[in-house]
């Protein structure tokens, strides 16, 4: 995802959990 809400860049974590799967 090239365009991520503020929220999903605080949260790391949940980014690479969409990038996993």
């Amino acid at each position: 995802t090239v365009t991520v809400p503020k929220v999903e860049a605080k949260k790391p974590e949940v980014k690479s959990i969409h990038i996993s799967g």
